[in-house]
């Protein structure tokens, strides 16, 4: 079954998903068409399962992340943060030219949430006087412009995704970095006005 799993990825990433057929699978696997039929009972069933082991990694990498120390969260600089965040689904999405074709547009609302909690938790770490409310903005926000540049990047400019992975962190880093700063310049104020 991988076999043919990965022959499914090799065509979308070469040919794209309109050269998929079960018989150009089979080709590509060398495998007989009656195998094919034997794991998948058509071509949609051949990517959903492709789109289905991606979003499995997808997940392992946000559990894994989610086993971050805290400390490691706490120390880091904004842009450490985003770097450790973002490397390794940016990396994942290099290894698979098929990633973006296939899973662009969707992801499981309940992936981006644990994305979101893990920014969340990263920002209550680094940030324990911010409110949950304004929590939960900043982590929604960073997540949307993680995704949503990746979106309008392949959808516009699928030429260019490259450039769009190497500018999100930058991009999200400047967003922690001023959010970190507006909130030690409230903090400064406060302490100015206690005294």
């Amino acid at each position: 079954m991988d076999a043919i799993l990965d022959a499914a990825a090799e065509l979308v990433a070469v040919e794209g998903l309109a050269a998929v057929s079960m018989h150009s699978l089979a080709r590509r696997a060398r495998s007989s068409i009656g195998s094919l039929y034997h794991f998948f009972a058509d071509r949609e069933a051949v990517l959903n399962a492709l789109r289905e082991r991606h979003l499995l990694v997808m997940r392992q990498i946000t559990q894994q992340l989610a086993q971050t120390p805290d400390a490691l969260w706490q120390q880091y600089t904004a842009e450490a943060v985003i770097l450790h965040l973002l490397s390794p689904y940016i990396a994942y999405i290099r290894a698979h030219a098929d990633f973006l074709v296939l899973v662009n547009g969707r992801v499981p609302r309940e992936d981006g949430a644990d994305f979101v909690r893990t920014i969340l938790h990263v920002l209550q770490l680094r940030l324990p006087a911010l409110s949950s409310e304004r929590a939960a903005d900043y982590a929604a926000m960073l997540h949307a412009m993680a995704a949503g540049a990746m979106h309008v990047g392949f959808e516009i400019e699928p030429a260019r995704a490259e450039v769009y992975m190497r500018e999100i962190p930058r991009a999200m880093a400047a967003y922690l970095s001023q959010i970190e700063a507006s909130l030690q310049a409230d903090d400064a104020g406060i302490q100015e006005d206690g005294k």
